[in-house]
Order: C-alpha cells, then sequence, then structure tokens
C-alpha cells in the first residue's frame, strides 16, 4: 500500500487523542507509508518534542507562540480571537496549499471542524474526517453539518460507539464509516501491585484526565470522601493536566478548594501537567474514569494493559473496552454509590480483583495491539 497521508492538527494540549496521532502515524510510517504532520502554531512543547522524538516529519502553518482559542476568555477577548483567527485562516489556507504542492498527499485527516475548514475540494487528496472523542450530533451547529456533509470523503472513528453516533447523526451511511482504534505499542509485563490487603499500606486509586468539568475529578473526591466516611485505608491519586486558557485553571483552582474543605488532604495528591503516566500504573490498584465524554480513552487502555481494574461511565468506547463485570465495571453515569460498590468489592475480593484483571489484560493484549490497528487502518485507506 503505497499512499501518502497528512495528519492535519491544531495542537492546542497534549492530551491522549494526541498521542495515538503521533502513535498511529508512526506505524504508518514504520510499515513504508509516506506520513507528514501539519500543526497549525506548533505552540505545545511536548507534541512537537514527541513528533521529534519519533522522527516524524512535521510542518507548521504559522509558528506562534500560543495557540488562538476562540471559546475562552471575556467576550470581547473571544471576539478579537476569533477575528484574528479568520484573518488567519486565509493565511492558513494559502501556506496548507503550499506543502500540499509538495507532498502530494493521497489522502489529508482532520479531526475537528477547525482543520476540516481551511482545506478545499477538488485539489487531488480525499479528505478523511477522523472523530477521535466522543461525537456528539446534536453539539454540531448547522453551519458544521454542512462542512461535514460538504468536505468529508470518509469517516473514521475511534470506537465503534463512536461510528454509530457518526451514523445516528446523518452523516455517512453505517457501511462508509470505519473504525480505526487506539492501540498499544508494547503491552507490558504485568505486576499486580495488589493481592491481599494485609500488610499493604493502602489500596491505590487513581484519576486521570485533564482539570475540565467533563473529566469528573468532583465525583473522584466525592467518592474518596465517602471512602474516608467508610474507614476504607486508600489513597487517590488526581492525575492531569492543566488547559490553555482560563476555564481549566478556575477547575484546577476548584479542585484544590474541595480537597481542602473535605478534609482529604491525607488521602488525594495531585499529579499535575505529568506527560507520560505510564509509570504510574505499577503503583495503583485501580482506575477510576468518571468522564461525561469519551471517544476511546488511551488511559484506560494502558491501565487495563497493565492489568488494572477500571470502573467508569457508560459514555463513548468505554463500552467497547469495558464488559461489566468481566473486563470491568460499568457505573450508572456519576453514580457515586455504584463507584463506592465496585472498589469496594475490589478491596475485598482478591479472586474478583484477580479475575478482572486477568480479564482486562488479555482484551487489550488480543484486540489493541499495534498491528491489529495497523491492519485496520490499511483496509480502511486501501479502500
Amino acid at each position: 500500500m503505497s499512499k501518502r497521508i497528512i495528519f492535519l492538527e491544531a495542537v492546542q494540549n497534549f492530551g491522549g487523542a494526541r498521542k495515538s496521532t503521533i502513535e498511529l502515524a508512526t506505524r504508518l510510517k514504520n510499515n513504508g507509508i509516506d506520513v507528514l504532520i501539519v500543526d497549525f502554531w506548533g505552540s505545545c512543547d511536548p507534541f512537537v518534542e514527541e513528533v521529534g522524538r519519533r522522527n516524524l516529519p512535521i510542518e507548521f502553518l504559522d509558528k506562534r507562540n500560543e495557540p488562538i482559542i476562540l471559546s475562552e476568555g471575556k467576550l470581547t477577548k473571544r471576539a478579537a480571537n476569533i477575528v484574528k483567527y479568520f484573518a488567519k485562516s486565509i493565511v492558513y489556507r494559502r501556506r496548507f496549499a503550499e506543502i500540499c504542492e509538495k507532498f502530494n498527499p493521497d489522502y489529508v485527516v482532520v479531526n475537528n471542524l477547525k482543520t476540516l475548514s481551511i482545506l478545499r475540494r477538488g485539489t487531488g487528496y480525499k479528505i478523511f474526517f477522523f472523530a477521535r472523542g466522543w461525537f456528539l450530533p446534536q453539539t454540531i451547529s448547522p453551519k458544521g453539518r454542512l462542512l461535514l456533509k460538504k468536505m468529508v470523503d470518509c469517516f473514521i472513528g475511534v470506537s465503534q460507539s463512536t461510528r454509530q453516533a457518526i451514523y445516528a447523526g446523518g452523516f455517512a451511511k453505517l457501511e462508509d464509516i470505519y473504525v480505526i482504534p487506539n492501540a498499544m505499542d508494547n503491552i507490558p509485563v504485568s505486576k499486580r501491585s495488589w493481592d491481599v490487603l494485609e500488610g499493604k499500606e493502602s489500596f491505590q486509586i487513581m484519576h486521570c484526565g485533564g482539570f475540565l468539568p467533563t473529566k469528573g475529578q468532583e465525583i473522584a473526591l466525592k467518592i474518596a470522601k465517602h471512602l474516608k466516611n467508610k474507614d476504607v485505608r486508600f489513597k487517590m491519586k488526581l492525575v492531569g493536566v492543566i488547559y490553555q486558557g482560563v476555564n481549566s485553571q478556575k477547575y484546577y483552582e476548584r479542585i484544590r478548594t474541595l480537597i481542602k474543605e473535605w478534609e482529604l488532604e491525607e488521602y488525594v495528591n495531585i499529579v499535575l501537567n505529568k506527560p507520560n503516566v505510564i509509570d504510574l500504573f505499577q503503583e495503583i490498584d485501580v482506575l477510576i474514569h468518571p468522564s461525561d465524554t469519551e471517544g476511546l480513552p488511551r488511559v484506560v487502555m494502558e491501565a487495563m494493559a497493565h492489568g488494572k481494574p477500571v470502573i467508569g461511565n457508560p459514555v463513548g468506547g468505554m463500552l467497547d473496552y469495558i464488559n461489566h463485570n468481566f473486563t470491568g465495571y460499568i457505573a450508572n453515569h456519576n453514580s457515586v454509590y455504584d463507584y463506592i460498590e465496585y472498589l469496594t468489592e475490589l478491596y475485598n475480593n482478591k479472586d474478583k480483583y484477580k479475575f478482572i484483571s486477568d480479564n482486562c489484560r488479555n482484551l487489550i493484549m488480543n484486540s489493541y495491539s499495534s498491528t491489529s490497528q495497523f491492519e485496520s487502518a490499511k483496509n480502511v485507506f486501501r479502500r
């Protein structure tokens, strides 16, 4: 399969979706496919550094120190950024056309409306929209829907749930929507940190996600508050980044305030702005994931690959990963009591813990390997 593929990105923060894009591009490159990363601004240093570490070629449309964020700040600030962005978008279209003239791509892969809006039909390449997050049709404006229907040649979902959402939104026929899931390069050697609680200082719980209300840190603290009142010996890590823009910083400060108000300082530790959390999985016993929206969350895949049971909300690709009571637990959405019930079961029952641990690890080994991802990608681009 001799193809040339551009991944067009507008990176503001280096989260799981961006890591997965880099990994997919790397796997394609290692299998003889020419790939090029094109980033709007090149302002996210961890993203640019990881692209360089993997020896992937990268171009920038408008190298700058900060992204242009349209949705945050006071009304005057948002209005100014909108005007600035639309003026810049003319430059972005021209610069991207120059890059395409040199690279001559067969496909351009985008994952949001911002990147899609600077493309042009009839320029020799096919446009693939890769829905890496949870795809919610009702949140897309009429203008956005028109852009998607007019411009996109092929839709790709990161999970079967995302595929169904694209279809339910009326954007394409089901047979014309493909799935390329996330994958693990190397499945780690399983080292369960929990066998029996005797002799162990505390049950180690982790929540991992950027500091936004939709990621569920406040639910995690409510869980911690209940566990504290039940006299369970536990420690909880809140691992995440503060995104660029004021909203994430404000939410982070709220979480810190709640930890103090609920007297959880002894129980909850924040691990801030850690770009790679792989090493933390050997230290924990269970991952909780009370997120409002998900595509196919990378952190859940990584936890399961390490044999760590996951308890999460029934959103998006969580249902691709978790068969309730077999490869993990699905709670009623943000039900603190469900999370407490399942945590208590894992805490008290070492046989059930081992059963879930073995099953979730085997799922990732057999269904989310780098080989299986490449085969999925090859089938999409071949068609």
